[in-house]
Formats: C-alpha cells, sequence, structure tokens
C-alpha cells in the first residue's frame, strides 16, 4: 500500500530574561495544554526542541509538567530535540561555545531521561561548518528548511528525504522542512493537511515529510488558542493523523533507525526564505519586499523564487 512517512516536531523557546508573566501566558496558552493532550493519543509520536531558558523556568515553577515530558519520553511519544542552550544562532557563536551550549542542552535532555542526537538550528541558520561542531557534540542529525536544499539546487519532489552532508570528513544527516506544511498547520482546517499528506504517499517506504516549526503557533499567536484547544483543532489533528493508515507517524531517530539517507549534499549558508529579507537593512529590505512584489504581479515569484536571495 501506498503511504507517507511523516515526522511532527514543534520548537519551543522563551529568551533568557523575559518577564515572567510572559512565560506564565505561553505555558497556559500552549505548552501545557498542548503537551496534556498529547498524552491523551498514546500512538501519537513526535519530537520537540525546548530551549534552555524556557526548561530552566519550567524546572522551577511548573515540576508537574517536567513529570509530563518524562513520561512522554518513558512512553515514547516525544523525542527531544537540543540546539544551543540559551537559543543562540549557532554559526554566529566560537566553537568552542557553540559545543558547550549543546551540551548543556543534551545534560537536560538526559534528566528528562532521553539521550538527544539531534538539533534545532537557532532561525534555522545553517553553515557548512557547522558539521564539525555538530558531530564533535555527538550529534547525528539536524533539520533545515527545504530552502535550503532548493538553493544547492534540489528540486522540491528531491525534498522528501533526508540527505548527508560533510565537512572535513565529518558528516550529519539533514532532514528539510516542509514549506507547505508550515503554513497548513494549525492555521487551515485538519482535513486540509491530511489531504496534502496523502497526496505525497509512494510505494517508496523511505519516502517523508516533515513539519518542525514553532510550538507558539498552537495558542501563543493571536486567534489560535481559541482554533487550537477550544475548538478543537489540535485533538482532532492528532485523532486523523494516528487514524489515517496511509500516514505513517515516526520520529527523527526512528526513521534514521530505518532508512538511509538518500544521498550526500552540500548546503550553501542559508536561512528561511522570509529570513532573506528580515536581515536585511531597511533600504535594502524595501527593494527585496518590491522585487519580490514584481515577480509575484508578473506571474513569476514560484518558478524563480529558489533564485531570489536576500540577507544570510
Amino acid at each position: 500500500m501506498e503511504r507517507i512517512n511523516f515526522i511532527f516536531g514543534i520548537h519551543n523557546h522563551q529568551p533568557l530574561g523575559n518577564f515572567g508573566w510572559v512565560f506564565e501566558d505561553a505555558y497556559n496558552n500552549a505548552y501545557k495544554p498542548f503537551m496534556e493532550i498529547l498524552e491523551e493519543f498514546p500512538s501519537m509520536k513526535m519530537a520537540a526542541h525546548f530551549s534552555g531558558p524556557l526548561l530552566e523556568w519550567l524546572n522551577e515553577n511548573k515540576p508537574d509538567y517536567i513529570d509530563l515530558l518524562k513520561r512522554l519520553v518513558r512512553k515514547g511519544q516525544l523525542e527531544i530535540v537540543v540546539a544551543g542552550f540559551y537559543e543562540p544562532v549557532l554559526a554566529a557563536i566560537p566553537k568552542e561555545d557553540r559545543l558547550l551550549q549543546i551540551r548543556m542542552l543534551k545534560d537536560f535532555a538526559k534528566k528528562l531521561g532521553y539521550e538527544a542526537r539531534g538539533v534545532w538550528l537557532t532561525e534555522r541558520v545553517w553553515q557548512p561548518e557547522l558539521v564539525k561542531s555538530l558531530r564533535e557534540a555527538g550529534i547525528d542529525y539536524v533539520v533545515v528548511d527545504d530552502y535550503h536544499f532548493m538553493s544547492a539546487g534540489l528540486s522540491k519532489e528531491e525534498l522528501y528525504w533526508p540527505y548527508y552532508t560533510e565537512d572535513g570528513g565529518e558528516v550529519v544527516a539533514v532532514f528539510p522542512i516542509d514549506e507547505k506544511l508550515r503554513y497548513l498547520i494549525p492555521f487551515r482546517p485538519v482535513d486540509k493537511t491530511i489531504e496534502y499528506l496523502e497526496g505525497l504517499r509512494s510505494e517508496d517506504p523511505s519516502k517523508v515529510a516533515v513539519f518542525h516549526d514553532d510550538g507558539e503557533k498552537f495558542g501563543v499567536w493571536p486567534g489560535t488558542h481559541e482554533w487550537v484547544y477550544k475548538r478543537g483543532w489540535l485533538r482532532e489533528f492528532f485523532d486523523k493523523i494516528t487514524s489515517d493508515e496511509k500516514i505513517n507517524l515516526m520520529t527523527y531517530s526512528e526513521y534514521l533507525s530505518k532508512f538511509t539517507p538518500k544521498g550526500l549534499v552540500y548546503l550553501p549558508i542559508a536561512s528561511y526564505f522570509e529570513m532573506s529579507e528580515w536581515s536585511l537593512p531597511a533600504k535594502q529590505a524595501k527593494l527585496f519586499v518590491e522585487f519580490v512584489e514584481q515577480l509575484k504581479e508578473e506571474g513569476k515569484f514560484e518558478r524563480y523564487r529558489v533564485f531570489v536571495r536576500g540577507g544570510i
């Protein structure tokens, strides 16, 4: 039977020094209800990254939530993905700092009962020389945007598999995040996501679609708490995704234990597409937006988008 593997992940972060009420608001509106609903669906498995400052706050203020995370890890429902402890852009800090911060968050993951082997990149900023640091920190895989791969010359059709990348003989696996899923989840009705995933089905048992994006989209962003929880989007999503025989839920580590990445790719320095605008000075950003809008008006944007580069 044709199926599609699906990896679902979220990234939860509050910066060091943020107001206590901001932590509390995000916890009540997103972090707490999300994981409580996840526990209601034992066959639902996923990945999650929590930044160091957020984990420290949770550990000090919400010990019951830490216990919930431990239970989910123990049941095999939650794979912990790490990063730099204080959520730095890893490419922008010294190697020694990178290693220390990744190891600090790996140590915290161990307290949750998980030996983390994967990294979420802050703002998905990739630089090839990160490979050596990641391997030295004991990391096997990293998650970036599909835009990174298209910037390296791969077509959209080739982006439903992870690849290896290397630097100086050191190798890590790289998973591409599907941009279409980032805009479907959780903003559109659940059936739209199911329809999209079912449309990716294949006889190839290794084909995989990846969603990994901000956990704050599930309750903190304006209007999302009402939509995701009070109107039942998340429960419906978990219910339908776990009962659909055409969709096979996996974690990153589970995927790599069963399948080999498709090949070798050399990714350029990159972030997600929106960052190519946001990272520019105001005057250049304005010109960039004008250029993008011109391409859209001419109906050429989607065709040439991969060649449109701003900052980063």
